[in-house]
């Protein structure tokens, strides 16, 4: 309908002044409502797409790590022999760090060595 004919409810002629003013802002309020509405539907979508992009990485990580737990479970005596060596490997760099800072701190400026019998003499030369 035409807002603008006789029969037309924002039309009213025979209403008064205040009752017209008072349905033009609840129209604008509507539109405004409708407005903010459209917006937190753009935004719902958005975070959907977002979300569904970190379940499809998640799956992709648990693919690789069914797949890794298999592969260990086919090679697991290589695979623990791997773990040693590499916990062995962290061990050494980890002591040789904590003797090379206690060598620092004592003030000595010879280099630590990993025998046991020179870190003795070392202990001996910087206490």
């Amino acid at each position: 309908m035409d807002p603008m004919r006789p029969g037309c409810v924002a039309f009213m002629p025979s209403r008064p002044p205040v009752l017209r003013l008072i349905l033009i802002a609840h129209s604008r309020q509507l539109v405004s409502d409708v407005a903010e509405l459209k917006a937190s539907v753009v935004a719902a979508k958005e975070e959907i797409t977002a979300a569904k992009e970190k379940q499809k990485q998640a799956k992709d990580d648990i693919k690789r790590l069914e797949k890794d737990m298999d592969d260990f479970k086919r090679n697991k005596d290589s695979k623990l022999n791997e773990l040693k060596v590499r916990h062995e490997l962290s061990a050494r760099s980890s002591t040789a760090n904590e003797a090379d800072a206690l060598h620092r701190h004592l003030g000595c400026h010879r280099q630590p060595t990993q025998g046991a019998d020179q870190a003795d003499s070392d202990r001996q030369v910087c206490a």
